[in-house]
Formats: structure tokens, C-alpha cells, sequence
């Protein structure tokens, strides 16, 4: 079952309204928090010189630096800024968001239930916690539940097409194929150019034996992906199947085509 990941949430950062605030070179760098290092140094020089800056702008900062740090993949400190930045200010949706992300990263699902569920009590029509707690029932295969926050992200931003892709998924796994094909279907009109979309659903179209539908979405989603290891598992496959001769390269060339069709194409009048 391909789930997509969580997402997340950034606002900017910007100095307190009293006399003595940080450079503007150090909220940037504090804010830019795809550059780890630089964002951690940044935020650490706000935080020892203006420490007794307003809770909210101090929350903010630590919040920031915890970011930092969950991108350098230093999830325990980020823990500790996160939780530093709900104390200080316990309405911050966005710190309870983040460790909660921390939380789930490192397999702590009931942790990041708990924070997802502060947030969503916090700012109930914000759909991005109720998202993010569904993929965290997934890994906990409580379906229902991440059935139920799926479907709320979808009434929040029908928009929202990840949300669609990581229901449908559950209503294949649980063989409600009619379901799953029009959340994929919504979920392609939503955003043609995702390529995880198509592969979804391809997989859907084979399961139910609609072969020549499948071939279409491997075809145009092996396309579209930037992965070269799904080529090279699509590859591996039709090798073992015998309808795939050449190497295993992870380049979707024309050899590559011609063993899909002869692998879901081969039986004559196929739908």
C-alpha cells in the first residue's frame, strides 16, 4: 500500500515589536531552515542574545531551530525545542505539528496521535493535522480511523489530492475497488503529473483484471517518475516473468515498453 508521507507546515518567522531585535541576516538564516546547520547556528545566536524576547517570538524560534534540527535528522533535540516551544506557548499549532512529525518519524505513533490531536483541537479546520494523523493510523493499521481523517481533509480542502491517493489505498487493501478507483481517479484530476497516482492505480486496474488500463498508468507513471528504482523494480519483474531480456538500468527505454505490453497485454481481447 503506497501512503504518501506527512505534510508540513512553515510559517515565517518575523522580529518582536520592542527596541533590540536580531539582525534581519539572522531571521533569515533562522528561518531557512533547508539550510540545517546555518539555521541552527542562526536561531541559537537569537535565542542566547534576546532571550528575554515575548513568549510567542521565543515559541517561534525554538520552533524554528527544532525544524532545523528534524531536517538534520537530530530528532531528539528537535524534540527538546518542540516541547520547549509548547510550554512557552501551548496554543503554537505548529510546534505540536512538528514533534508530532518527530514523533512519527521515529515510530512513536501514539506520541504523534496525541500532538496531531492537540493541533486538531487547537485549529479544528486546519486540514494538514487531520492528514497527518491518518497516515500515523495507517502505520498503526487502524484503518477506520485514518479512513475517517482522510475523508475530513477532503471535506476541509477537496483539493487536497494526497489525501485521495492514501484513502484509496485503504479501500483497495480492504478490497472496496470501486471506492479506491474513484478516489485515484479524483485524485489524477486533481494532479496528472503525480506519478505515484498513476502506479496506485495501476496496481488497482491489474488486481481487478483490467489489464490494458494498467499497462496505460505503468506506462505514463514510469514516465513521469524521477525514481529509477521503480523502473528497476517494474524491470526485475518482467525478468523474472521471462518477457524482459535486456539489463536491469532503472530507464524506462523502449526495450522496457515492449516487455509491459507482453507482460499485461499478451492474452488477446484483454480489457
Amino acid at each position: 500500500m503506497n501512503i504518501q508521507i506527512m505534510a508540513v507546515m512553515l510559517a515565517t518567522l518575523v522580529s518582536p515589536a520592542h527596541q533590540e531585535k536580531p539582525s534581519a541576516k539572522d531571521i533569515a538564516n533562522c528561518n531557512n531552515v533547508q539550510a540545517p546547520g546555518q539555521a541552527v547556528r542562526a536561531c541559537s545566536q537569537i535565542i542566547k542574545v534576546f532571550g528575554d524576547s515575548p513568549a510567542g517570538f521565543r515559541a517561534k524560534i525554538y520552533t524554528r531551530r527544532g525544524q532545523a534540527f528534524a531536517l538534520a535528522r537530530q530528532y531528539q533535540k528537535a524534540e527538546q525545542d518542540f516541547s520547549k516551544a509548547v510550554k512557552i506557548r501551548p496554543g503554537l499549532v505548529e510546534a505540536y505539528m512538528h514533534r508530532g512529525g518527530v514523533y512519527s518519524r521515529t515510530g512513536q505513533h501514539d506520541k504523534a496521535i496525541r500532538d496531531y490531536s492537540k493541533a486538531i483541537a487547537l485549529k479544528p479546520d486546519f486540514a494538514i493535522p487531520y492528514y497527518n494523523r491518518g497516515t500515523a493510523f495507517v502505520r498503526q493499521k487502524k484503518y477506520p480511523h485514518a479512513i475517517a481523517d482522510f475523508s475530513t481533509v477532503i471535506g476541509l480542502k477537496p483539493s487536497f489530492w494526497r489525501a485521495y491517493i492514501n484513502r484509496g489505498a485503504i479501500y483497495s487493501k480492504k478490497g472496496q475497488f470501486g471506492k479506491a478507483l474513484r478516489d485515484y481517479d479524483q485524485a489524477y484530476r486533481l494532479n496528472s503529473t503525480e506519478h505515484s497516482i498513476l502506479m496506485n492505480r495501476a496496481g488497482l486496474n491489474l488486481r481487478v483484471g483490467r489489464k490494458r488500463h494498467a499497462y496505460k498508468d505503468y506506462r505514463a507513471g514510469l514516465k513521469l517518475s524521477g525514481d529509477h528504482d521503480h523502473v528497476r523494480e517494474i524491470q526485475l519483474k518482467l525478468k523474472k516473468l521471462g518477457f524482459y531480456q535486456g539489463s536491469v538500468t532503472g530507464s524506462f527505454d523502449e526495450k522496457t515498453d515492449k516487455a509491459l505490453q507482453k507482460w499485461l497485454l499478451k492474452e488477446e481481447g484483454t480489457q
